[in-house]
């Protein structure tokens, strides 16, 4: 702005300076340049001649100011424009510089906001599987009760019919068919009894259900807000899956978030459960025996590597596996 002015003030100036230079010369026209040498050559009074030598002297002297105050004003003017030429490239590069750093503060932007958006999604992400895996876990839990439930009621019903048909072989007269019924009652008996593990007696001694490294232990974090209720053991594909301890199975079946499970009931409200499993041996209502393969390993379930899932409960509550597994 201040060279703006001081530019509109030189070319003030510059008009004033020009109109006063031509005032000076069309007075020396007017005047006519040869009117001294006609007063010299004509021998006129020395006094005019002096008077009219120092007029035009003065008349000169006047023009050569005005002509060098011209050339002054015209120089500042140039230089003014110089500045000014200056001063708006300066601007210009100013301006594309604030170009270019409000096109950097535009991308920034659009990256932070395309990572906050991936943030989002990646969170969402996790609580669904949070979720899933919350509700996979409640599932297959509510399964096992009922299993559980059913297996208790199916006992209970057996146990009724064989008092019935105790009580009705004792109405038999005939001795072969009673001596055939306490027989068999007998050998009912015998193969309860190998059912019943007692697994409570068995803590700190059981055999691995398979051989491995253990991955993921009792209580550790399965993900921000679940833990895990059992171990994962590394294996082979197709390695033999062996009952910890005799038992009957309550449940044989895919399950989601678990691959091919079973689980097996030692009475007492003691169930052992074997996840991520390629293949099952036995199903539902099956008597296992301890050491017997029940399944083969495999990564199904969604899992990456081949890996067993094994788990203990005893009334619904899991317990920590090492603690009942013998030290290798």
């Amino acid at each position: 702005m201040n060279l703006q002015k001081e530019t509109k003030q030189l070319n003030e100036e510059k008009s004033i300076q020009q109109s006063l230079l031509q005032q000076q010369l069309v007075s020396a026209y007017m005047t006519g340049e040869n009117d001294l040498v006609k007063l010299i050559l004509n021998q006129e009074d020395l006094s005019k001649v002096v008077r009219a030598r120092s007029y035009y002297k003065y008349l000169n002297d006047a023009r050569l100011e005005s002509i060098e105050s011209l050339h002054e004003t015209e120089q500042k003017l140039l230089k003014n424009q110089e500045s000014q030429t200056k001063t708006l490239a300066s601007l210009e590069t100013l301006y594309e510089q604030q170009k270019q750093r409000q096109a950097n503060l535009t991308a920034e932007k659009s990256k932070r906001d395309k990572a906050l958006q991936a943030l989002r999604k990646d969170i969402n992400y996790q609580a669904n599987k949070i979720a899933k895996l919350n509700n996979s876990e409640k599932a297959l839990r509510a399964r096992i009760k009922k299993a559980a439930e059913e297996r208790k009621r199916q006992q209970e019903a057996a146990a009724k019919l064989a008092a019935a048909q105790a009580l009705k072989n004792k109405n038999i007269a005939k001795a072969k068919a009673q001596a055939a019924a306490n027989a068999k009652a007998k050998a009912a008996a015998n193969k309860q009894q190998k059912t019943n593990s007692k697994l409570a007696s068995l803590k700190g001694k059981l055999k691995w259900p398979i051989e491995g490294k253990v991955l993921h232990r009792f209580g550790s974090a399965r993900s921000s807000q679940v833990k895990w209720k059992g171990i994962a053991i590394a294996t082979n594909e197709g390695e033999k899956v062996r009952a910890v301890a005799t038992g009957r199975v309550l449940f044989a079946g895919y399950f989601k978030g678990y691959g091919m499970v079973i689980a097996l009931d030692h009475s007492d409200n003691y169930i052992t459960l074997y996840g991520y499993n390629q293949t099952l041996l036995y199903k539902a209502g099956d008597v296992v025996l301890e050491g017997d393969a029940i399944a083969l390993a495999g990564h199904s379930g969604g899992q990456e590597r081949n890996t067993l899932y094994f788990e203990l409960s005893h009334k619904g509550t899991a317990e920590d596996p090492l603690r009942w597994l013998s030290r290798r």
